[in-house]
């Protein structure tokens, strides 16, 4: 059987994985699509603070993705713990960036 310890830091590592390739694929469509979707965009700063909060979260998933990869001990063969408050800042920056999208969408189409 499979130790939960190093099963958790996997599904952990996967999960970063994942918010790192959806704010990448956020930024790139943004930067791609959005003056041909609005042609005079009000409240253009949301879109700052969303390329901005995607950038930074890309950053924040990294971090600890190179963090795992080097914290694993071969005699115990469990990896070393570490802080969550990089995993909440990423979460949080993440969710910020998504909420300035939906409202930067909602007062542009309505």
């Amino acid at each position: 059987m499979e130790n939960t310890g190093v099963e958790k830091v996997k599904l952990f590592y996967d999960y970063l994985k994942q918010v790192a390739a959806v704010s990448t694929g956020s930024t790139l469509l943004i930067v791609a699509f959005l003056e041909k979707l609005f042609i005079n965009p009000r409240w253009k700063w949301l879109v700052v603070v969303a390329l901005i909060c995607f950038i930074v979260t890309i950053a924040l998933s990294l971090i600890p993705q190179f963090v795992l990869l080097d914290s694993f001990d071969p005699e115990t063969e469990q990896y070393q713990p570490f802080g969550a408050i990089g995993f909440l800042a990423m979460s949080g920056i993440f969710i910020i960036g998504i909420v300035s999208l939906v409202v930067f969408g909602l007062r542009n189409f309505l």
